[in-house]
């Protein structure tokens, strides 16, 4: 049997910020424990890659979110990346993509609602209908740098080994040593949040809500209304949550990953 060669994820992070021992520690063992279900991880900026995953799948995915289309928007090494997880001949079976947007004193409420979150060039959509609101009341207070994940897809059969937990983690860690953004954020469909993944995606903070209008491809699948939730972190929380993983690890104590089948994964925006 041939072996697919792929980059070894922990080889392609430098740990440049925050709790060293403890974001190291959380990229080893989740790399590890993501290989124990059969998926080989690695680091990628080839949003070509992603968007050919993501037609070979659609049958079980959803199309692209326009702000990880590369169609639709600038993405490289310095302000995106993706998780990519690979099965024994190769397919990639699992994604999740990371955004860093630097704000300045625009607020994310403001960057949504013109549609410059989702587009570099937004008067195509906005021409098309579109529209977008942020009630939230956290989105008019979160500005600078910003991580924002999405694209969490799981192959259906490798659904159930708790990767709805794991990876989250992984991606804020790697977001985090990279970038050192202030805020770490995303949005969970309403539906979701009602069933509590989004604190098993590892966000402690969820206000309602992000609502978007739009016939568009990458949003017909929610109907008439996309209807998600804010979920964040701070950084300050990102580094607290990776010292708390590293030392229960340490100790021995599980984290519930048995009880976290997480079936759903592709539903995060």
């Amino acid at each position: 049997m041939s072996v697919i060669s792929i980059p070894r994820l922990p080889d392609q992070v430098n740990v440049n910020f925050g709790p060293v021992d403890a974001i190291a520690d959380v990229i080893l063992r989740t790399d590890r424990e993501v290989r124990d279900a059969g998926i080989r991880l690695s680091l990628s900026s080839d949003f070509a890659e992603l968007e050919r995953a993501n037609e070979l799948n659609r049958a079980d995915w959803y199309p692209l979110m326009p702000n990880f289309d590369r169609r639709q928007c600038a993405l490289g090494p310095t302000n995106a990346f993706w998780l990519k997880g690979i099965d024994r001949h190769g397919d990639v079976v699992l994604t999740h993509a990371v955004r860093l947007y630097t704000l300045g004193r625009s607020s994310l409420k403001n960057e949504i609602e013109t549609l410059r979150f989702y587009y570099d060039d937004p008067e195509p959509a906005l021409s098309r209908g579109m529209r977008a609101e942020a009630s939230a009341p956290m989105a008019s207070e979160v500005s600078g740098r910003v991580s924002y994940s999405g694209t969490l897809w799981v192959r259906s059969d490798y659904r159930g080994f708790g990767l709805a937990r794991l990876v989250p983690a992984l991606s804020r860690v790697i977001a985090l040593t990279t970038w050192y953004p202030s805020f770490h954020t995303c949005f969970v469909s309403k539906a979701m949040v009602d069933k509590g993944m989004g604190r098993v995606y590892g966000y402690s903070n969820i206000q309602s809500a992000v609502r978007i209008w739009s016939s568009l491809p990458s949003f017909q699948h929610f109907g008439s209304m996309a209807d998600f939730t804010f979920c964040w972190v701070t950084t300050e929380e990102a580094e607290a949550a990776a010292e708390a993983l590293a030392s229960r690890r340490h100790d021995g104590v599980g984290i519930g990953l048995e009880r976290q089948r997480g079936d759903d994964a592709r539903v995060v925006a």
